[in-house]
């Protein structure tokens, strides 16, 4: 009997050492399927990286704007920064207007008018809710209730 029971324990260790093994397939949170390029139907892409960055690329649109992550239950909030939206003002300021005929002073400026226009707030803040996530699709709804659908990108 005791023979038995110290076989039965045996096995039952084994198992148990077997059974925590590695998971050769973890099941993946949505935040890491969110990891990667998105792209909209309009070619607006989001990549977003697993350290909580991501970039911004407008369809046709010079330039790219960095920006932040995070994700949190169904909220993915999306930060871009005064500092990097002055960048890429900046940028497509130079695509309308030779700034070379402009002053530092002059420039600094025209950037402070169109900054205070078109982000009266500075840093950008968006909270999506995250209606559903795949590794091929992610579909949102912004805060007005507008939905999108982006695709994952290879």
């Amino acid at each position: 009997m005791k023979r038995m029971f110290g076989l039965v324990m045996m096995v039952g260790l084994m198992v148990g050492v077997v059974g925590c093994g590695d998971d050769s397939n973890p099941v993946k949170s949505d935040a890491d399927r969110l990891v990667g390029s998105w792209t909209d139907e309009d070619g607006v892409t989001f990549t977003f990286s697993s350290d909580g960055t991501l970039v911004y690329t407008g369809e046709g649109e010079e330039g790219e704007l960095a920006g932040t992550w995070s994700l949190a239950g169904d909220k993915l909030t999306i930060t871009f920064f005064e500092k990097d939206l002055r960048e890429l003002v900046k940028e497509q300021v130079a695509d309308e207007i030779d700034l070379s005929e402009l002053s530092d002073a002059q420039i600094e400026e025209l950037l402070d008018e169109v900054m205070a226009e078109a982000y009266p707030d500075g840093d950008q803040v968006f909270i999506l809710t995250v209606n559903s996530i795949t590794d091929t699709e992610l579909t949102t709804t912004d805060e007005e209730g507008v939905r999108e659908v982006q695709t994952k990108q290879p």
